[in-house]
Formats: C-alpha cells, sequence, structure tokens
C-alpha cells in the first residue's frame, strides 16, 4: 500500500465523526430556535396564571385583618385636627382588657390592622382629640374577628358642654423590698368597665376581682392621648412623699375622657351601637412592674397593683377639662 492510500484510509474515520457532529450542532440549533418562542415572550395563559396567583396571594393577606374609619357620632366626618388612636386588645388572665397593638388614624380617620393573628377576636378601642382641644369619649366594639373585616365608620361622641377638654389621672406609684428601694419599670393605664348588656349599671371594680365565664361586664384600658405620661422609671427617691421611706417613686399622668365608653356589638357583619351610660365617667389606675430598662420578667410580686379610688378615698371619677388624683400604688415585694 502506498504512503498516500494509507493516508487516506487512516482520515476517513475522522471524517466520519465529523460529518455527524456537525449534523448533531444543526439539530441542537433547529430545536432551540422552534422553542425560543416559549422562553422569550410568556403565553397569555401563563401571564394570567401568574396574575390569579398574584391576586390570590393579596386576598390571602388581606383575610387577615381589621380596618374602619373614625368618625363623629354628630356630624358622620371625620374629626378635624387633633389625634385619633385606636387599639385592638384582648382579656389577660384577670379578665381586663390590655393593648395588643394600637395606632394613630390617618387625617380621614381611616385605620386598618394587617397580619394579625388567626382565628382570635379583638375588641377595638378608640378615642380622640380633635384639633380645637375636643375630647371625644371612647367607643368600644367587642368580639371584632380578626379574619378580614371593615367596620365600617365608628362614631365618636363628643363630650358635651363649653368646657369639653379631656381630664386627667395623676398618681405616684413606689417600689421597696420592705428594707431598701427598688428600680424597676412601670407602665401605668386607665381602665373603665363597660356593660355588654342592655340597661345593666356597672360600677368599677379592681381588676383583679372580675369574673371572666358569664360576665355582663369587661373592664378595657382607655388609651392615653396626648400628654399622657405613663411608662416611668423609678430609680431615685426624689418626688417621694415626705412618709415614704426606702422607696422609689415615679409620678404618671393619664390624659383621658371625661365620660363613659359606647359599645358596639358585631352582628351578622353590622355593628350596633349603644348610648354611653350617664355621668360620672367612673376609671380604675393599672400599673404593671418590669424590669428596668426592658419589658422582661416581673421584679416584684404581685406583677400588677391597682388603685380604684382618690387620695380622698372616694371613686376615681373624671370630670371635663379636671384633674383627678389617684390613690398612691405601692410595689412592697420587689428586688
Amino acid at each position: 500500500m502506498s504512503n498516500s492510500s494509507w493516508e487516506s484510509s487512516r482520515r476517513q474515520p475522522f471524517r466520519s465523526w465529523r460529518v455527524v457532529l456537525i449534523a448533531l450542532a444543526v439539530s441542537v440549533f433547529v430545536a432551540f430556535t422552534a422553542a425560543k418562542p416559549l422562553f422569550a415572550k410568556p403565553t397569555r395563559d401563563a401571564l394570567l396564571a401568574v396574575q390569579s396567583s398574584t391576586a390570590n396571594s393579596t386576598a390571602n393577606s388581606a383575610r387577615s385583618g381589621i380596618s374602619g374609619q373614625i368618625v363623629d357620632s354628630a356630624t358622620g366626618a371625620p374629626i378635624s385636627g387633633g389625634q385619633v388612636i385606636v387599639a385592638l386588645e384582648q382579656p389577660d388572665g384577670t379578665g381586663t382588657d390590655t393593648v395588643f397593638t394600637q395606632l394613630i388614624t390617618n387625617s380621614s380617620g381611616k385605620f386598618s390592622f394587617s397580619l394579625l393573628p388567626l382565628d382570635t377576636t379583638f375588641d377595638v378601642v378608640a378615642v380622640a382629640i380633635s384639633g380645637s382641644g375636643a375630647a371625644y369619649d371612647a367607643t368600644v366594639v367587642v368580639g371584632v374577628p380578626s379574619s378580614g373585616i371593615d367596620l365600617g365608620a365608628v362614631p365618636l361622641i363628643e363630650e358635651p358642654g363649653p368646657s369639653n377638654a379631656p381630664a386627667k389621672i395623676e398618681g405616684t406609684i413606689t417600689a421597696g423590698s420592705g428594707s431598701a428601694p427598688s428600680a424597676i419599670r412601670v407602665t401605668v393605664a386607665a381602665i373603665q368597665t363597660i356593660s355588654l348588656r342592655d340597661g345593666l349599671s356597672i360600677p368599677v371594680d379592681v381588676p383583679q376581682t372580675v369574673t371572666i365565664s358569664g360576665a355582663d361586664r369587661r373592664p378595657v384600658t382607655i388609651p392615653g392621648e396626648q400628654g399622657t405620661s405613663a411608662d416611668i422609671f423609678l430609680n431615685s427617691a426624689s418626688g417621694c412623699p415626705s412618709s415614704a421611706r426606702d422607696v422609689n417613686c415615679g409620678k404618671y399622668v393619664i390624659v383621658a375622657p371625661a365620660g363613659n365608653p359606647s359599645v358596639g356589638v358585631l352582628s351578622a357583619g353590622k355593628v350596633f351601637y349603644r348610648q354611653p351610660s350617664p355621668a360620672p365617667a367612673l376609671y380604675s389606675v393599672r400599673a404593671n412592674a418590669f424590669m428596668p430598662y426592658g419589658t422582661g420578667g416581673s421584679v416584684c410580686v404581685p406583677s400588677f397593683q391597682s388603685a380604684n379610688a382618690d387620695v380622698q378615698g372616694g371613686p376615681l371619677k373624671l370630670s371635663h377639662g379636671g384633674t383627678a388624683t389617684a390613690q398612691p400604688i405601692t410595689f412592697s415585694g420587689c428586688w
């Protein structure tokens, strides 16, 4: 065999593989070209599926929430200027409604709470002071489910008379261990008791005495309004009463309406409101003790104390534009 013949036979297998590779490359190119529109431009059905999925996701997130609008009961219009506070509350172990979360409405009185725990209910509590300084009594809507509901217009009643400014509750907190002062943090809340049944006259009791099961009354926290100073640190004896010994002291101020709350009950998707009880507006004050500079566990036993009388020993009641001084609250079992 000549050299040229041998070279020709040696190169033949490589030429065959080259043809195969070229054919394979052409096949891949053709397949990719045919499929390219599917990647470059989604089909209408694909777009609709994405839109539907997004809509369902939005709907699911919207189901967990409570919304509404606070209005003046006389005019049906938003309360102009000032500040409107709306709180979501739930009973604690004593049956007293405590604040879960709260917010300030927008200028139109609208509010919206989202991402709430599912399968639970809240009491919605609203208070307001208008831009002219007029106070509005609280409105409480009880038993509102968290699973996406719009309460619509929630009316607040403006306090009557020329002197319709908000009232104040003032008081002193002391903390000690019996032989030495204690440094603690205290949050103070104003409590009013509402009737859950028409025509029932309800006195204000110390929150610990409330019966939960089958109760016709419910103590609720009235959110402190502008001018409230009720989150205090007791780390000094400065300002203590002259009779106080081996304690730290602090003073609080709670700005609150001088009237009784209106109560709304949700039924078949609508809220039915009852007129508030006539004067006087009776209150109690509840103070909760915490670790200093934090919100951790209790440093006192018991961890909260209450007062439902003024310094003269009479009922703790408020008058328009007036100030009531509550009996001192003492934490003695602290460390």
